[in-house]
């Protein structure tokens, strides 16, 4: 073997040991759901005696998906089993998501030729699912009220009673005092539950706040550096305070169950001499081993039972004090920058505020202050930029030649006489002069520019004008069919076509026509045209081919 084979191995080892590490790395649950309707598709394979066995091909999962997937009854049925109800179209796309990462797994050990299996055929079979996707929930007879204020709970009666339901229950009280910090926890921080069930002791810590009444205020403070959003290590902090619904207090109950682990329970107390010593007791654990966090599917369960008792609907599970805490918080009157999680307490502030509680007021009296100057100046400021940035623009359609160039100009001399001068750009770029004033009238003829070569600046001389000339809906809707004849009426009429396009795009999207929608709908369609090379004139003559 020769030094370079070597080398080149040695890489192809190295790269794949990296995809292996991010494989083991990546979360749980993903890896869990991926695994399984992998292992379906192989037996799939099996089954049909492929000629490239378990080999994954954009037919090959195109294939999978009608006869295993799409229009399957679900294994788990959610009410009476006499009701068969099929599958919906997260689970398509879930099933879809776990072929095409078996593919990439493939592809790195370099036995699977074929292109990525996501080809044109399996996203229209996946846009036909997303098109069925209500009429499908309407006949598992799916509850509505997801993600609606019926999805959970909204009021601090409903919460009260969820707690209560807790307390009461005779059976396992140290059991039901986990469950309920696990609650109350994901209520008050907004926390998914995997981080609350991946907490450790040294994830919690306390401060005292200042200024807060007779009794000192305790505020806990949760420190996480996990999470579905958070796989790198990013600081993440979230922070509770007593409550006066004793039974739904998330300080006063964390502190009944630590009673019940260390005395009831008699489980060591941990020692703090060094942090090996108690850096990995979890907070909610599992059984006696200190380290095991508590199960998924246990914690899923205990949810799940508490609400199907207290006569609560729910769709998550052990994310559903996240949701509903989050409502709750914006039904109280709680603006959105005072639910942002992650901002970690400043000690310089902490010790300003203990030292010279009145100074500290003047201070913050004064920063305030001078944060509403700044932001009227920052304002004026934006608003400058937008005009200097709309000049920069005009300045651009007309170098470029996608905007048509007008020059108007006054003589005064013996007799009052207007004339203008009107140059129409070819696929040129030459040639600078300033675009017509917007106080000029609207124009009764206007001639489109042929230097357009985008669906995005198509867009934009459509709706807003190149150049500092007329947009052509508004001539459209001042002029009618007058301000273009004969040829530029033929001309227009192809264009007009792409714009059309755009409109019923952005129409079948969730929203409909909205400015966000358009926007995306012009991108993918000059997506679609960059891919093919193609000139705007072929995109006009064969849109339907591409929007279907």
């Amino acid at each position: 073997m020769t030094d370079h084979t070597q080398v080149q191995l040695d890489i192809e080892v190295s790269i794949q040991r990296t995809f292996d590490k991010a494989k083991e790395i990546r979360p749980e649950n993903t890896s869990r759901a991926y695994l399984s309707k992998q292992r379906e598709f192989t037996d799939w394979c099996k089954r049909k005696r492929a000629d490239d066995g378990e080999t994954v091909s954009p037919g090959k999962l195109h294939l999978f998906l009608v006869e295993e997937v799409i229009g399957r009854e679900r294994r788990i049925q959610r009410r009476d089993p006499s009701q068969k109800q099929v599958i919906g179209r997260s689970t398509v796309q879930a099933y879809t998501a776990a072929v095409v990462d078996l593919w990439n797994q493939q592809k790195r050990l370099k036995v699977n030729p074929h292109p990525n299996p996501r080809d044109d055929a399996v996203q229209q079979l996946l846009r036909n699912v997303q098109a069925e996707h209500e009429e499908t929930r309407k006949k598992n007879f799916d509850y509505r009220g997801v993600g609606t204020l019926l999805d959970g709970y909204t009021t601090i009666m409903e919460l009260k009673t969820i707690a209560d339901f807790f307390w009461y229950k005779h059976r396992d009280c140290g059991v039901n005092l986990r469950n309920l910090v696990a609650f109350l926890l994901s209520h008050y921080s907004l926390m998914r539950g995997e981080s609350v069930r991946a907490m450790e002791l040294p994830d919690l810590h306390s401060v005292v706040l200042d200024r807060e009444g007779v009794s000192e205020c305790h505020a806990l403070i949760l420190v996480m550096r996990q999470g579905k959003t958070n796989q790198f290590g990013r600081l993440d902090v979230a922070a509770c305070l007593r409550n006066r619904e004793v039974s739904a207090c998330p300080v006063g109950i964390l502190g009944f169950y630590f009673f019940w682990r260390w005395h009831m329970e008699a489980e060591p107390f941990p020692s703090f001499e060094k942090s090996s010593d108690w850096y990995s007791i979890k907070l909610l654990k599992s059984g006696v081993n200190l380290s095991k966090e508590l199960d998924y599917r246990v914690h899923k369960d205990n949810i799940k039972s508490v609400f199907t008792a207290v006569g609560l609907k729910t769709k998550a599970k052990t994310h559903v004090g996240r949701g509903s805490g989050a409502r709750m918080a914006e039904l109280g009157g709680a603006k959105h920058l005072s639910l942002v999680m992650g901002t970690a307490v400043d000690p310089t502030e902490l010790q300003l505020q203990r030292a010279m509680p009145l100074l500290a007021d003047r201070i913050t009296a004064l920063h305030q202050d001078l944060g509403s100057k700044m932001t009227r100046v920052h304002l004026l400021l934006g608003e400058q930029m937008e005009e200097i940035t709309s000049l920069k623009q005009q300045l651009r359609d007309i170098m470029s030649a996608r905007a048509e160039l007008r020059l108007n100009a006054r003589f005064d001399m013996d007799w009052p006489r207007t004339e203008e001068l009107t140059h129409v750009p070819q696929d040129s770029h030459h040639g600078v002069i300033p675009a017509a004033s917007p106080e000029v009238e609207l124009p009764r003829t206007y001639k489109l520019s042929r230097g357009i070569v985008t669906t995005i600046d198509l867009w934009r001389e459509w709706m807003e004008g190149l150049g500092g000339g007329p947009a052509v809906r508004v001539l459209e809707s001042k002029w009618g069919a007058s301000w273009c004849e004969g040829s530029e009426r033929r001309f227009f009429n192809r264009r007009k076509v792409i714009i059309e396009a755009i409109e019923k795009r952005a129409s079948l999207m969730e929203g409909g026509v909205t400015n966000k929608n358009l926007k995306w709908a012009t991108e993918w369609l000059e997506e679609e045209r960059q891919k093919r090379s193609k000139s705007l004139d072929w995109l006009s003559k064969n849109i339907r081919e591409i929007s279907s």
